[in-house]
């Protein structure tokens, strides 16, 4: 049998070829597929016949939707529906969401030619071509299949079934270093220097860089899947428990196929994955587990392994290391256990001094280690010893790895190298950088050099030399200089680096790509995986799990991100602005006088001040309430209306302020993920599906929709399907022109775009790209804590000019330019709303903050800053906020939850924002301090999550800052209720205090009319007022 690095691909390739030739020939001839049965056939039998387990499905054709839903057999399919015709868009869309399907299972208009999906994105076509009314090419859809994926299609009356080989050009990840050999070499050609997004998933930040262990212990990949055990406690809090979980994806579009809660942190090398099948070590006194990895169910247990903490596998062999009760320098009370990997039966054991951490490797008949004090060479038929050679071991970092019949080791005094069957000594080499690692690749074994600089203020650019020695002499045969690949200062990530057969990749501010093959190196500093395991190349992409990191705030990627080299094609022509049944029909308002007591926008104005243009009481009644399917985002009020998007079911709600019944809803393709904006009868909003959406206010007819979005091509985002520029719910309205962004990176997918659209028309009078800038690594060596780019956020404007992040652009997209202050990215911008993580980030991670003033923040904190905090509200006069890190912990601010409470504070507007001498240029230091004292402060036991100024009073509603010994999580999780307090704007003094059944949304609290409205968590939205 194939070893699981050397032939698993080509194996599986071959197998996938004859069988989706077997099956083609089957479904066309055989009797069950007939023209009589095609119409009946149901979502249990088609996922019977193609034995697709999870995943995504696309369904072309959808009639009335009732296939589409039944296709969503279980919450690990996500299911996308296309037809040509839009009453039949409709008809499914109104079934799926009587089921509460809606969001998972969602449904498009489509043209019938062409699919609109990235390619190797989904694991299943269904196509009913007659219903569908079109005729998509099959080799369309086999473009859009991932590799696997099957293609199930009506053919004149007859259902066929086609498979999708696995390319010899994508390899898989199966142990912490990739294979049993610890070289960690992905057999991969695909994968390299990032062009596009696949797909996204969540955390969007690991817990904390201090306190806790990062939240990213191990990532794999096999047989077409991505398995991930991840800490998923409560970002930003690394008092709180942890919570280890193994998550299981598929590694084409990141659907969520199961998870499985463990019972704690455990060894990098517990877990490996080989085709359908996952041997686990769950921890203390638990036995070897073998799971079936495409449910997460039990296979079986393994008895008399418990203790073990690292597993590899190899020729149908597991391979176990169970340490001893007792560690000394003398005992052999380690032991090395050989396991049939079907059975589970014991076929030889060893024992051992102790076993340095991940140095046990195998290949070519040979199983080695390090005890200590020797490298150890034992028979991988029968555990007897063969060899051992002395040769010190550091304290840490000691990579063993075994490459073409010789076994490397990287010793404090240099690399050693000896001969895997005889053990004999064949060279020294120059010492190895344990995070930079060596690499197997092309017949040569890779040493890379990079001259760290710390953390000092030192930042001279260094070349980066990658050597390529000969296995068995050390002779240097080929040399890669690369002038400006790394950016100087700082360090070395903490994590090891890895590495394709063309590439490697490096770990020192993103990931740096040296070509081996050619001279396509590059640096994506915008990009970085979490301290401690960093990224996975496999199946044609570069898996980056989210990070602990706030370099480059504004530019740089959150979350868990699939990226791949693959060229982006050109736009294909369409009709960009489609004209809706209400154009024209709208009566020009611009006389009218607006009400100043509305809420029309996000945070109410484009400035997002929070202030609400009305007064409100202190004694409020509840007046009514409105239950919504999910949560929604913030309401917003004008004209008598209430308007809410429900985000993930992409839908957008209109009621009667009054009364709050339903007066209309809109569904889009995708997302709504913040507030629509009211403006003169108009409801304006964007949606992740690419496109802006203009409706009539009084009924939702659609006036006008713009794609934004430069192509149709729909990826996969939190588990639902996204354009690969999506555009924020939020539109920001000034002076009578509407302006949105499309996109996610200026990296990926060739950039954002931003516009300036006529409400009235859907029209364009202007538009700007931004894309990269792609550094050129022979040139330009960067910056190590700030740099030019750029990501997607809500727009806010200063009252002129508009921002996103940094980035500063004129009524007419002008940019300009916002000049550095300091070393470390701080820059000058005029005085407006900013948050370094962006407005829509809800997880508060300990690095993030909002501020309001005239100093972009850079790489600086600002716990002890002025008008800065978790959210804030502000004035003419007064900035209201609360600020939940006050405290700190080495690298990073801090909470305890539970306490003292969340400071929520007043500062007058003339505070700033300023470094003291010691503070300015100091990474990770004290950062910014204020030149006035706060107004007022005060310590609140409420974990304030929604924000409004009305008049003299501040309102605020979370959670208690409760934290029960025997249920931490309740009061986060929202089991505990909300708490709405009215607080004085003059001096802090707690007026009154409302019970909440539900915490709000995250922001998600308005004035307006003199009523105060609550979207909670539950789905629900609370009117409360005067009665």
């Amino acid at each position: 049998m194939f070893g699981p690095r050397q032939g698993h691909g080509l194996l599986r390739t071959a197998f996938l070829s004859i069988l989706g030739a077997f099956v083609l020939a089957v479904f066309a001839g055989g009797a069950n597929g007939t023209a009589q049965d095609s119409g009946s056939i149901r979502a249990r039998e088609i996922l019977r016949r193609t034995g697709v387990q999870g995943g995504l499905i696309v369904h072309l054709g959808c009639g009335d939707g009732r296939l589409t839903a039944e296709l969503r057999a279980n919450s690990s399919y996500v299911v996308h529906a296309l037809d040509r015709d839009p009453e039949n868009v409709a008809r499914a869309r109104k079934h799926i969401r009587s089921l509460g399907l809606y969001g998972p299972v969602s449904v498009e208009q489509c043209n019938g030619k062409s699919l609109p999906y990235a390619s190797n994105l989904i694991n299943l076509v269904v196509s009913e071509t007659s219903a569908s009314g079109g005729s998509i090419p099959m080799a369309e859809i086999m473009r859009v299949l991932c590799p696997g994926g099957i293609a199930y299609t009506n053919q004149d009356g007859r259902w066929v079934k086609q498979t999708k080989p696995f390319p010899d050009e994508i390899g898989e990840w199966n142990h912490y270093l990739n294979g049993p050999d610890n070289n960690a070499v992905a057999a991969d050609r695909r994968a390299g220097p990032p062009r596009r997004l696949q797909w996204k998933s969540d955390p969007a930040w690991c817990r904390s860089h201090n306190g806790v262990s990062s939240s990213i212990l191990l990532v794999l990949s096999a047989g077409g899947r991505l398995f991930s055990i991840i800490d998923e406690g409560l970002t930003g809090q690394p008092g709180l428990p942890d919570l280890w979980t193994l998550v299981a994806r598929d590694a084409f579009n990141g659907t969520l196929l199961w998870k499985k809660p463990l019972t704690g942190r455990r060894s990098q090398k517990s877990l490996v994955a080989v085709e359908d099948k996952l041997y686990m070590a769950p921890g203390r006194g638990e036995p070897l587990t073998i799971l079936d990895a495409a449910t997460g169910g039990m296979l079986r247990t393994v008895k008399d392994t418990e203790g073990a903490d690292e597993i590899i596998y190899i020729d149908d062999l597991v391979i176990l290391h169970r340490p001893g009760a007792k560690r000394s320098k003398d005992r052999q009370d380690d032991s090395i256990m050989a396991l049939d990997s079907d059975s589970g039966e014991l076929l030889w054991r060893a024992q051992s001094k102790h076993l340095v951490p991940h140095s046990l490797a195998a290949a070519d008949g040979r199983l080695c280690y390090h005890d200590g004090e020797q490298v150890v060479c034992l028979d991988l038929r029968n555990g007897e010893r063969l060899w051992r050679a002395e040769s010190k071991a550091a304290k840490r970092g000691n990579l063993l790895m075994i490459y073409r019949g010789v076994v490397f080791f990287a010793a404090p005094g240099g690399l050693q190298a000896y001969a895997a069957d005889t053990g004999e000594h064949l060279w020294k080499g120059p010492a190895v950088n344990a995070r930079l690692s060596l690499f197997g690749a092309g017949g040569l074994v890779w040493i890379s050099d990079i001259q760290e600089q710390g953390r000092t203020h030192l930042w001279s650019p260094q070349p980066v030399i990658a050597n390529g020695h000969d296995p068995r002499t050390g002779q240097i045969k080929r040399t890669v200089t690369v002038p400006r690949l790394v950016t100087p200062g700082h360090h070395i990530r903490c994590y090891q680096a890895k590495a394709t057969e063309r590439y490697l990749m490096l770990p020192k501010r993103g990931i740096e790509f040296i070509d081996l093959e050619g001279d396509n190196h590059m640096r994506t500093d915008w990009l970085r995986g979490p301290c401690g395991h960093g990224i996975v190349p496999a199946n044609g992409l570069v898996y980056v799990p989210p990070h602990q990191c706030f370099c480059h705030p504004g530019v740089k990627v959150t979350g868990f991100n699939a990226v791949s080299a693959e060229m982006i094609p050109p736009a294909r022509e369409r009709q960009r602005l489609q004209r809706g049944p209400a154009y024209g029909q709208i009566e020009n308002r611009k006389s009218k006088i607006e009400n100043l007591s509305d809420w029309p926008t996000y945070r109410h104005d484009a400035k997002r001040s929070g202030r609400a243009g009305c007064d409100l009481p202190v004694n409020l009644e509840r007046l009514w309430e409105h239950k919504f399917e999910r949560a929604t985002t913030q309401p917003v009020v004008a004209d008598g209306r209430i308007v809410v998007a429900e985000e993930d079911t992409h839908t957008v709600f209109c009621l009667d302020a009054e009364s709050g019944q339903q007066l209309w809803q809109y569904t889009t393709g995708g997302r709504v993920d913040s507030a629509p904006t009211l403006y003169r009868s108009l409801v304006l909003f964007g949606s992740t599906d690419g496109s802006v959406y203009c409706l009539r206010a009084s009924d939702g007819e659609l006036i006008w929709r713009f794609q934004a979005a430069p192509d149709e091509r729909r990826i996969v985002i939190h588990g639902q399907l996204e354009s690969a520029w999506p555009v924020h719910g939020s539109v920001l309205v000034q002076d009578g022109v509407a302006y949105c962004t499309a996109g996610r990176s200026s990296y990926l997918d060739g950039g954002i775009w931003i516009y300036a659209l006529d409400p009235q028309t859907g029209k364009v009078p202007h538009e700007r790209r931004l894309e990269g800038p792609v550094p050129d690594v022979t040139q330009q060596a960067g910056r190590p804590f700030d740099m030019e780019g750029a990501k997607s956020d809500l727009l806010v404007s200063d009252g002129t000019d508009l921002y996103m992040f940094f980035r500063r652009f004129t009524p007419d997209l002008q940019e300009k330019q916002t000049p550095r202050i300091t070393k470390l990215g701080d820059r000058q911008v005029s005085t407006h709303l900013m948050s370094n993580a962006g407005f829509l980030d809800k997880t508060w991670f300990d690095r993030n903050y909002w501020t309001y003033g005239d100093r972009w923040p850079g790489f600086y904190f600002s716990y002890n800053a002025p008008k800065s905090g978790q959210l804030l509200v502000f004035d003419e006069h007064r900035t209201y906020g609360v600020q939940v890190f006050t405290g700190r912990q080495g690298h990073s601010p801090r909470f305890w939850p539970g306490t003292d409470g969340y400071e929520l504070f007043a500062d007058t507007n003339a505070s700033q924002m300023v470094l003291r001498p010691t503070a300015i240029g100091r990474e990770k230091g004290d950062g910014f301090s204020s030149t006035l004292p706060r107004k007022w402060s005060e310590q609140v036991p409420v974990r304030v999550r929604a924000m409004v100024l009305a008049g003299q009073y501040l309102y605020i509603a979370g959670p208690p800052d409760i934290v029960d010994k025997d249920d931490p999580m309740a009061a986060f999780e929202g089991r505990l209720g909300g708490r709405l307090w009215v607080v004085s704007a003059s001096d802090g003094e707690k007026l009154a205090e409302y019970e909440l059944d539900h915490p709000p949304v995250l922001d998600g609290m308005i004035a307006a009319q003199e009523r105060l409205y609550i979207a909670v968590t539950d789905g629900r939205l609370i009117c409360m007022g005067r009665q």
